[in-house]
């Protein structure tokens, strides 16, 4: 152990190297801003290449730590121990149980068993049932399968009621975002979801308001903009 006063530069340089451990009092909050200019770039990139379409965000992602792993920003061995193995474990589990129920046709069985309730009811109120069971299922599924799973639906219970589908389409894409109620709904739920120390009954508390605000004015303003029987 050896007791030595040097500048802060060369203790910051000190803290990067693997020869020495700084041993510093506890609650002392260590930042590195060195390379901060560098990790913003990087994160900056690829949240621009991503949005530009020209490639996937699975491909930006890991071309991003790379970037920042390559650059000194990121030590694998610290992204490694912040890898959390339970929300792997529920991420690998709830794409088994959505393609589960893909491959055998219940979440179709249930969606129409949900809209037979609204049987016989005015086209504002299938609107809104159709919004609300997007919603329910994007609780489960991506946003993506679960519009692709209603769509048809939505359509042809659109042109059995004598009604432009298009209001019906729009309600379908308003329901597949409203994904606030679980943490499994979509990507960004997750990705807040270990490091904010959050609780799934916390999406639960915050997310069913939201998702009902969402799907409740989204059914009252769709017919205005997109009328239910067009001239």
């Amino acid at each position: 152990m050896i007791l030595v006063r040097c500048p802060e530069e060369r203790l910051k340089r000190l803290r990067r190297e693997n020869s020495f451990i700084i041993l510093e009092e506890i609650q002392q909050h260590i930042v590195d801003r060195t390379k901060a200019r560098w990790a913003l770039l990087t994160f900056g990139g690829v949240v621009a290449v991503a949005t530009s379409g020209l490639l996937d965000i699975m491909s930006c992602a890991p071309a991003g730590i790379f970037a920042m792993s390559a650059s000194g920003c990121l030590r694998l061995k610290d992204a490694y121990r912040s890898l959390q193995p339970d929300v792997l474990l529920l991420i690998v589990g709830t794409i088994a149980l959505g393609t589960a129920m893909e491959k055998t046709t219940a979440s179709r069985l249930y969606a129409k068993a949900f809209l037979s309730l609204f049987h016989g009811a005015g086209p504002e109120w299938v609107l809104l049932g159709v919004a609300l069971l997007t919603s329910l299922i994007s609780q489960i599924l991506s946003n993506n399968a679960s519009a692709v799973l209603i769509f048809p639906i939505a359509v042809s219970t659109a042109l059995s009621m004598g009604v432009h589908p298009k209001c019906f389409i729009v309600g379908v894409c308003f329901g597949a975002s409203a994904s606030y109620a679980t943490p499994i709904a979509y990507q960004t739920n997750l990705m807040v979801y270990g490091p904010g120390g959050y609780r799934f009954r916390d999406y639960v508390k915050l997310g069913i308001p939201l998702n009902l605000m969402v799907i409740l004015l989204s059914s009252w303003w769709i017919p205005w903009v997109w009328p239910f029987h067009i001239p």
